[in-house]
């Protein structure tokens, strides 16, 4: 599967909905936190500048299509570590940082964040995506 290079040139309409789903989340979170929550802390604009990369990384997949639309939505499986993420901000504004709940939260975040993100997405740009241009 991960070696059939006509599979990974060739996105179908599993492939687009990924990516406009994706596309709607960084809307929705958005507009949630900006205008609703009215959050503008240090780590929200991180957050607002992750999602208009995002957004804009999706528009150049949708638009230039091919392999890149593959990837695009090959690497939202990126964001497999976001719950753990978002656990651990929950539990660390309520202070629940002494609990099993908060180590074990830790490891799985820390172990789903290197292979997603670091293992996964170095594969998939090195090997996958820069041999494909010429």
């Amino acid at each position: 599967m991960f070696n059939n290079e006509t599979c990974f040139q060739t996105p179908n309409e599993w492939h687009y909905m990924g990516i406009k789903f994706f596309v709607a989340y960084c809307i929705i979170d958005g507009v949630n936190c900006a205008f609703i929550q009215r959050d503008f802390s240090k780590g929200m604009i991180q957050t607002y500048f992750h999602h208009t990369m995002g957004i804009i990384g999706c528009y150049l997949a949708l638009r230039l299509q091919g392999y890149l639309a593959v990837g695009c939505s090959v690497s939202l499986l990126t964001e497999a570590s976001t719950p753990f993420v978002n656990l651990r901000a929950i539990l660390y504004d309520f202070k629940e940082t002494n609990g099993s709940l908060y180590v074990n939260n830790g490891i799985l975040m820390t172990l789903s964040f290197f292979l997603v993100r670091c293992v996964f997405q170095a594969w998939l740009v090195l090997f996958k995506i820069v041999p494909l241009y010429p």
